[in-house]
This record gives C-alpha cells, sequence and structure tokens, in this order.
C-alpha cells in the first residue's frame, strides 16, 4: 500500500493488511524496551495488538482518549502484554476487532462489521470495556428502539 508520509512509514489512517499490519497515527520515535517486563510506554509510541494471529498497530495517545476502557487503561491493558513479542495478545473476534479499534481512532464512532453477529459484537463491546452507555448507543445504531417503562400512579385510592 502506498504512503503518502515523506519517510516512507503509513501515513494517518493507513491500512497495511497484506503485512498484517494497521497503523492508525503518524510516526515517532519510540522508548526501547525490555523482555523482562513491561517497558515504560510514552504516550506518541506503537503499540501492537496480536488479535488471534493477526496484528494491529496504533499509537498510545490514540487509545488514551478512552482511559476507563480496557485498551486506553495501561494498568488493565498489561495484563495481556507478552514482553517476548512486545506486543499485547487477545484471542478474540478479528473482524470485530477492527471496528473497536476504529472506534479509538474515530473519536468514538462505532460500527458493527457486517460479517459479526450481533451478539458477537456486543460481547467484544463488554470485554473491551467501552462501557454501557456504548453498549446503549449501539443498540439504536442497530434499529433497536430503547423501551421506556411508564409507571403510572392511582392517586385515588379506595
Amino acid at each position: 500500500m502506498e504512503s503518502s508520509a515523506r519517510d516512507g512509514s503509513l501515513a494517518s489512517d493507513d491500512v497495511e493488511h497484506a503485512g498484517h499490519r494497521a497503523v492508525y497515527d503518524d510516526d515517532e520515535d519510540l522508548s526501547a524496551g525490555t523482555v523482562d517486563g513491561p517497558r515504560r510506554r510514552r504516550t506518541h509510541e506503537k503499540v501492537v495488538f496480536n488479535i488471534s494471529g493477526l496484528r494491529f498497530e496504533t499509537r498510545r495517545r490514540t487509545l488514551a482518549r478512552f482511559p476507563d476502557t480496557l485498551l486506553g487503561d495501561r494498568v488493565r491493558l498489561d495484563r495481556y502484554y507478552d514482553p517476548v513479542r512486545d506486543e499485547y495478545f487477545f484471542d478474540r473476534n478479528r473482524p470485530s476487532f477492527d471496528a473497536i479499534l476504529h472506534y479509538y481512532q474515530s473519536s468514538g464512532r462505532l460500527r458493527r462489521p457486517l460479517t459479526v453477529p450481533l451478539n458477537v459484537f456486543t460481547d467484544e463491546i463488554r470485554f473491551y470495556e467501552l462501557g454501557e452507555d456504548v453498549i446503549e448507543k449501539y443498540f439504536v445504531d442497530e434499529g433497536f428502539v430503547k423501551e421506556q417503562v411508564h409507571l403510572s400512579v392511582n392517586l385515588h385510592l379506595p
């Protein structure tokens, strides 16, 4: 895939599926890591996710837009870190992750891939801890109407 970046790297929002990588932010220098534990990560560095064998890349600052989610919270995310491969590994649904990562890149827009069943995508939203408000909005976007329960109070008691 061609890139418009001066240094030949992938530009913002470019995707390289043939190389099993997806890069979504502009390149900057990375801090050095070690194999004996999670390295100290700067907010501009690349983060690699291995989703059942398919690798995705993004920037830490992209994830930091949603600090209350699994991917946005370094402490929760580090449970999935593989220091030998310098990546986070998830044995999860690949097509769903593409949409989940887009949620972070697009500042909160979430669209279910057509090939992913509704219940599978909902499970993925819950796994990545995007929040109940995101699930409610997602259901509305999918065409489900939130039922409103109206309780009538009878003020004329016998």
